[in-house]
């Protein structure tokens, strides 16, 4: 494919975001002036909590099941290492509306509370509700992360500590925790930005934060420029984000040469120290998985009244094909992305392509502006062309449509398949390029030939994420879908918004049914890599 045709494809994926920036000369003065003098501050201070928060408790719990199910020896450990990623199966909603099916007054929890300590049961629909759900749903990010980084580690590292005589308290503060500090807040900026991007668990416990304030302000006040403007606020969070993360990373580097043993049990616990693991790994999957299967598997066989019939597989097939259809579109253009990139190594070319490829660090809600801002003026440019020409007005062509559906998808998922691709092509020496065209080969044939088959098991995973993660993506899919075409997670939300929570019960086990064998497929290939 030709660099013009590589940076159309990066420019239309840029067009959401910068139009975004677009809206900044829109002057808006008399609603920011309402919101300062109402809820801005609100936004933006449950903005700040939620977001500490939920990195401060991802992190403890991503770190320290990392450290017990990579260094420590203790029963159940070979399936607690792959179980402690069950809970991104769940979209957060889904968990936040179980827990206050459990929690709030008529659940069987808020009622043993009330019977036994004979208080009343702390309200679930909170902002540490909603840092509680989102960590246990959340840290399997932290968990993946900090235990790919502790795996690549040699196990001379951990004895010469204890030649030293360091105790485990000692190696895991003084050289664990700075060898895995760039992995971990990596992931705790994935956290955070997933945590600021929800919509539908803040806007359910009544937690008033920028999200929520992006959809209020768009359809309550009906400015979508200054709901453009909030974006941008979410954005710079964002980008902030990023910043950190990176500046992080920056002046660390930990170089592991040799020929060292692998890594391997450090630790074998026994008796108290054993259960004590063990408990410590079950707890987040018990919180974040087990207790809302378990509470949807109830709700499907006592209350709810949603049928398997035609109407709810059409919801099903909607949703498939919505998720295949976005993941083949995106891992597609992520390729020719990440392949022009290195193909015309230009700072141009580069800046363009992580400018299409930051789409995950915004907020659904976010790109579902910048959409329908790229749509509503490609509307309006091609309408006033077809009139000056005579031509009858085509109307509404893109809003309402799959097409912009998809097009929100790629825009928020190219992140995904861009950097699972790139990473694999920067482990191919650059001279198999050059070998293979001194033999006459073409850069198509490089690519078909050479580069596609070593790209086999990252294309594959990127495909499976992005598939995950569209369907459990919401905020777009219910503004951007068009007139009566649902999806398993729109229904959902329709009926916990409702307060019919046991009826979210078949769609809900359906979403994490459907999550649950991309996540076992993955799970399968790192265990595999984990063992050789």
């Amino acid at each position: 494919m030709s660099l013009i045709a590589q940076r159309l494809i990066a420019l239309a994926l840029s067009l959401p975001i910068l139009a975004l920036f677009s809206s900044f000369w829109i002057p808006t003065s008399d609603i920011w002036q309402h919101l300062i003098e109402t809820t801005f501050t609100l936004y933006l201070s449950n903005s700040l909590l939620l977001g500490i928060g939920v990195a401060l408790l991802s992190f403890f719990i991503g770190t320290v099941t990392a450290w017990l199910c990579t260094i420590c020896q203790f029963p159940g450990r070979r399936v607690l290492r792959w179980a402690m990623i069950l809970p991104l199966a769940f979209p957060p909603y889904i968990v936040a509306y179980t827990y206050t099916g459990i929690v709030d007054y008529g659940g069987w929890f808020n009622s043993w509370w009330r019977e036994v300590l004979l208080l009343p049961s702390p309200p679930i629909r909170s902002l540490p509700g909603a840092i509680l759900v989102l960590s246990f749903v959340l840290y399997p990010y932290v968990y993946l992360l900090t235990r790919a980084i502790l795996l690549a580690q040699s196990r001379n590292l951990f004895d010469a500590a204890r030649l030293f005589g360091l105790n485990a308290k000692q190696i895991f503060t003084r050289l664990v925790l700075p060898i895995i500090r760039p992995a971990a807040v990596a992931g705790v900026a994935i956290v955070v930005m997933e945590s600021l991007a929800d919509y539908a668990t803040v806007q359910y416990f009544g937690v008033q934060t920028l999200s929520v304030g992006v959809f209020r302000v768009w359809l309550g006040l009906g400015t979508l420029a200054t709901a453009a403007q909030l974006s941008l606020l979410l954005l710079i969070f964002m980008i902030m984000l990023v910043l950190i993360e990176k500046a992080a990373r920056r002046r660390i580097a930990y170089y592991n040469q040799g020929d060292h043993p692998p890594l391997d049990i450090v630790y074998k616990l026994h008796g108290g120290k054993a259960l004590l693991a063990w408990f410590a790994c079950v707890l987040p999957i018990t919180l974040g998985f087990i207790i809302p299967t378990m509470q949807l598997i109830f709700w499907a066989y006592t209350s709810s009244i949603e049928k398997f019939d035609l109407a709810y597989i059409q919801l099903m097939k909607n949703s498939l094909l919505l998720a295949i259809a976005a993941a083949l579109i995106t891992v597609v253009l992520a390729t020719v992305i990440a392949y022009g990139k290195r193909l015309h190594a230009s700072d141009r070319f580069a800046w363009l392509s992580q400018l299409a490829t930051s789409g995950y660090a915004l907020p659904g809600v976010v790109i579902t502006v910048g959409v329908i801002i790229v749509n509503t003026s490609i509307e309006q440019f091609s309408n006033t062309a077809l009139n000056i020409i005579g031509l009858p007005s085509a109307g509404l062509f893109l809003s309402g449509t799959i097409f912009a559906l998809l097009f929100a998808y790629t825009v928020r998922f190219t992140t995904l398949g861009f950097s699972t691709v790139e990473s694999t092509l920067t482990k191919v020496p650059r001279s198999i390029d050059y070998a293979a065209q001194s033999c006459g080969a073409t850069r198509r044939e490089i690519l078909q030939r050479i580069h596609l088959p070593m790209m086999r098991s990252a294309l594959l995973t990127a495909t499976l994420l992005v598939f995950v993660e569209t369907i459990k993506e919401l905020p777009a899919t219910l503004v951007l879908r068009p007139f009566g075409f649902n999806t398993l997670a729109v229904r959902a939300y329709e009926l916990a918004s409702t307060e019919r929570l046991s009826d979210i019960a078949l769609p809900a086990l359906s979403i994490v049914a459907i999550s649950l064998l991309p996540i076992i497929l993955l799970v399968q290939q790192i265990t595999r890599q984990e063992d050789k």
